[in-house]
């Protein structure tokens, strides 16, 4: 498990597999850290064109609620 103050969106992709198959975190939970260090980055670096973050949000929940139901 990774320590508590750990940034999900900086995580590797089979950590996040890992903790969100043990319900310590949620697609939401990293879509939610990814979209907030854009937020804090982008007007620097300038590395996206367009962020599609309502997309995002809601094809995080639609992974949680598949998770929710059984799929894995």
């Amino acid at each position: 498990m990774p320590p508590s103050n750990t940034d999900p969106a900086l995580l590797p992709a089979h950590v996040m597999s890992d903790e969100i198959g043990a319900g310590r975190l949620s697609p939401i939970d990293i879509v939610d850290a990814a979209l907030a260090r854009i937020d804090t980055h982008e007007r620097k670096l300038h590395a996206f064109v367009e962020v599609y973050d309502k997309e995002a949000r809601l094809a995080a929940e639609a992974a949680e609620k598949a998770i929710r139901s059984g799929h894995r």
